[in-house]
């Protein structure tokens, strides 16, 4: 794998504890060789591109080239268990603008505009 920080994973199953965390598992040389640390956002770049909150790998998984991620981050990026992906850290700046919308239709919001 070139040292570019990108790195090239196949894609494993989360194990039950992580799902729904949002976050991917992989083994800390790797996270180091993309320049990220546990807790820092990764980009996952399948047929799609997410992102995901970077954790080190489980102790068997140590050595091993791959990325551990839950169903939601797998269609989020657009790929299944056993492809390859590309990761890489995610380059973060501030948000221009935050929509914030009603999970189902007909729900209304009602709040001051100061707690947000």
């Amino acid at each position: 794998m070139p040292d570019s920080g990108e790195i090239e994973l196949r894609v494993a199953e989360a194990l039950q504890q992580d799902v729904g965390k949002g976050m991917v598992r992989i083994d800390h040389e790797l996270m180091t060789k993309i320049g990220a640390s546990p807790g820092d956002i990764v980009e996952i770049i399948g047929k799609r591109t997410t992102g995901a909150i970077a954790g080190n790998s489980y102790p068997a998984d140590v050595g091993l080239e791959i990325v551990r991620m839950d169903g939601l981050t797998r269609s989020h990026a657009g790929t299944s268990i056993g492809e390859m992906i590309t990761l890489r850290k995610a380059q973060l700046r501030m948000a221009s603008k935050v929509v914030i919308a009603p999970a189902a239709k007909g729900m209304r919001i009602m709040a001051s505009g100061d707690i947000i």
